[in-house]
């Protein structure tokens, strides 16, 4: 097991806008979702195992079911 209660993950794009007209900026989001807390070392496992399979994104955020984290 690479990482314990691993479940899904999923990448999206997170666009905002800015009120003072500027252009709208877009980032490349991954979203781990686990059935357990992860320790610090499982995490960066998880998140570089992610960044293996899709280098440009610029974050990577975790939860636990039924859980925010």
């Amino acid at each position: 097991i690479v990482v314990p209660g691993f479940n899904d993950y999923a990448i999206g794009v997170q666009t905002s806008t800015n009120a003072d007209g500027s252009p709208v900026t877009e980032r490349l989001i991954a979203h781990i979702t686990t059935s357990e807390r992860l320790d610090g070392h499982d995490r960066e496992t998880a998140e570089r195992l992610v960044r293996l399979d899709v280098p440009d994104v610029d974050s990577v955020t975790f939860s636990v079911l039924d859980e925010e984290d």
